[in-house]
Parts: structure tokens; sequence; C-alpha cells
């Protein structure tokens, strides 16, 4: 049960601090993210075009953490800019669903009626 003295924000923080699956979950979210902004620009070669035909296939060890692809890639640094590519493109649809739903719901609000029920 909430304490009056709180308010909405400080009860939902309060009960998600007791949560340590959710507490976990969102360290590790926020790992990742900062992993798939910030390591691409650590690297130090080209990882689009870098081509190396003498590292191809290589097993996983600490100069490449995944291994090599098939034409001497890093897959470890090619994982990570395609994780970059899925938040972006996660946050631009949530952006728009939050715009379409909220100038729906407004419109629905105003009108009613059968639009409402929509």
């Amino acid at each position: 049960m909430a304490n009056n003295k709180q308010s909405l924000f400080q009860d939902a923080f309060s009960r998600f601090k007791k949560d340590k699956v959710a507490v976990f979950s969102l360290f590790l979210i926020i790992f990742i993210l900062v992993g798939c902004f910030v390591v691409p620009w650590l690297y130090p070669d080209d990882y689009f075009s870098h081509i190396n035909l003498y590292a191809t296939t290589q097993a996983p060890s600490f100069e490449h953490f995944f291994g090599t692809d098939s034409i001497g890639r890093d897959v470890f640094i090619r994982v990570l800019v395609g994780g970059q590519i899925s938040f972006e493109v996660a946050i631009v649809a949530t952006i728009v669903s939050v715009v379409i739903g909220t100038l729906w719901g407004a419109f629905a609000g105003f009108v009613g009626g059968k639009v409402d029920g929509l």
C-alpha cells in the first residue's frame, strides 16, 4: 500500500527498487545500450569496409571477441553496430506511436461517439 506522503512516482520507484529482476534487467539494458553506442567509436578500424583476408573465420579471442566472418570482419563490432541500429529504430517507432496515439486519443476524446469507440 502506498504511503500517503509519497507521490505516485516515488511509490512506483520504491516498488521498482524492490524487484531485483527488474533492476538487473534495467542495468543490463543500459549496459547493452552504452556498448552499442560507445564501443564502435572506440574501434580503431572502419568496421563497415575493413576486410582482412588473413583473418578469415577466426575463433573468438581477446582481439576479436566473437571471432571474424568469412572475409575477416570483426563480428563483435558488427553486432554492436546492428544493436545501435535496432535501438534507433525502436526509439523512432516509439516516438511515432506515442504521437499518433496521443493525437488520436485527443481527437477521440473531443469528438466522442463512434470515433471514441474505434
